[in-house]
C-alpha cells in the first residue's frame, strides 16, 4: 500500500468499497428481504459490481500490483457461491424429478393494442405450447371471480369474456363465447355494457370469465353473496348445468349450509382451522351427531 501512488491508493480504496459490497451481494439468496431490505436495492447493482471488479482486476494485472487479488477472490468467491443458484451457460441440467417453470409477462395479450400485431395473443399461445412448461405463472393477467365481480365495466357482456380468452385462436375463441353466453343464459345482454347488468348477471359473466379456459377446478367463494331467493336458484342452475356439461370440479365456500345442501356431492366443514371428514349431504342432514354443525341447520 506505501509503494502505491496516490492516484492508485484512491483506485484501491474504491476497489475495496465495491469489493466488499460484491461479497455482501452473495447473500442475496439466502436472506429475505424482509429482513434486510439493503439487500433487495443492491441486487439491482450486482451485475454493474461484477463488471467493475473486472474492470480493477485487469488494472492491477497490467500495473503488475499485488492489489489484484482482492477482486480475484471476490469474483472466485461469487463464482463458486452463485453457480449453483444462477444458470450463467447454457447447460441443460435435467434429473428424473426436475420441473419447468416458466413466468411471463403477456400484458394481458396485447389487449390495449401497444402493439400493432392482433396475432400476439396466437404468437404467445404458440410460444407457451412449444416450451410446455410444467409450471406457467402469468403476470399481467388474471381469472379469479372476486366478490365484486372486477369485470370491465366499459365493454359489454361479450367483450368481457372474449378479454378473459386472448390467447386462443379467433375461431376457437369466437366459438368459445358462444357457448359461455348460452350455458350462462346471457344471450339477451351479450351486447349490453357490464355496468347496466343486474347482480345476477354481473355474477354469472364473473363466473362464465372464469372458465373460459375451461380449468380443472373451479373454487366459488360466497357465490350467492347480495342475491336474492329468485336470483340465489337461478346462479344454483347455472351452477348444475355448469358442473356437468364442462365437467368442472367446484369446490363451493358458503357460511350458509342452506346454500349448498341441493349443490354438492360432499360436504366438509371447517371449524377453528380445521376440517371435518367430507359426508354426503344426506347423511349430515338427517343423520346430525354433532350439535355445532345441527345448530347450522
Amino acid at each position: 500500500m506505501k509503494k502505491l501512488s496516490i492516484i492508485n491508493k484512491i483506485i484501491y480504496f474504491v476497489n475495496i468499497i465495491l469489493a466488499l459490497l460484491l461479497l455482501a451481494s452473495y447473500l442475496l439468496p439466502f436472506i429475505s428481504p424482509e429482513k434486510l431490505p439493503i439487500l433487495a436495492v443492491l441486487s439491482l447493482f450486482v451485475p454493474f459490481l461484477i463488471f467493475v471488479n473486472i474492470i480493477f482486476a485487469v488494472y492491477w494485472l497490467l500495473t503488475v500490483k499485488k492489489q489484484i487479488l482482492l477482486s480475484l477472490i471476490i469474483l472466485l468467491i461469487g463464482w463458486l457461491t452463485l453457480t449453483p443458484i444462477y444458470k450463467f451457460l447454457d447447460k441443460k441440467i435435467i434429473s428424473e424429478n426436475s420441473i419447468s417453470v416458466m413466468s411471463y409477462n403477456v400484458r394481458l395479450f396485447n389487449l390495449w393494442d401497444w402493439k400493432d400485431d392482433k396475432k400476439i395473443p396466437e404468437k404467445i399461445n404458440t410460444f407457451i405450447q412449444e416450451k410446455s412448461p410444467d409450471i406457467l405463472l402469468f403476470q399481467d393477467y388474471h381469472t379469479l371471480v372476486n366478490q365484486d365481480f372486477k369485470l370491465d365495466n366499459y365493454h359489454t357482456t361479450e367483450e368481457n369474456i372474449r378479454e378473459s380468452i386472448l390467447s386462443l385462436p379467433y375461431a376457437k375463441r369466437e366459438r368459445r363465447i358462444k357457448e359461455l353466453i348460452q350455458l350462462f343464459q346471457l344471450q339477451k345482454v351479450a351486447q349490453i355494457r357490464a355496468s347496466l347488468l343486474s347482480g345476477g348477471e354481473k355474477q354469472r359473466l364473473a363466473i362464465a370469465r372464469a372458465i373460459a379456459h375451461a380449468p380443472d377446478v373451479l373454487l366459488l367463494d360466497e357465490p350467492f353473496g347480495h342475491l336474492d331467493s329468485v336470483l340465489k336458484l337461478r346462479l344454483s342452475e347455472v351452477i348444475l348445468k355448469l358442473r356437468q356439461k364442462e365437467n368442472i370440479a367446484i369446490v363451493l365456500v358458503s357460511h350458509d349450509p342452506q346454500d349448498i345442501l341441493g349443490l354438492c356431492d360432499n360436504i366438509t366443514f371447517l371449524r377453528n382451522g380445521r376440517l371435518s371428514k367430507k359426508r354426503k349431504p344426506q347423511s349430515i342432514y338427517y343423520q346430525l351427531n354433532n350439535k355445532d354443525i345441527a345448530l347450522l341447520f
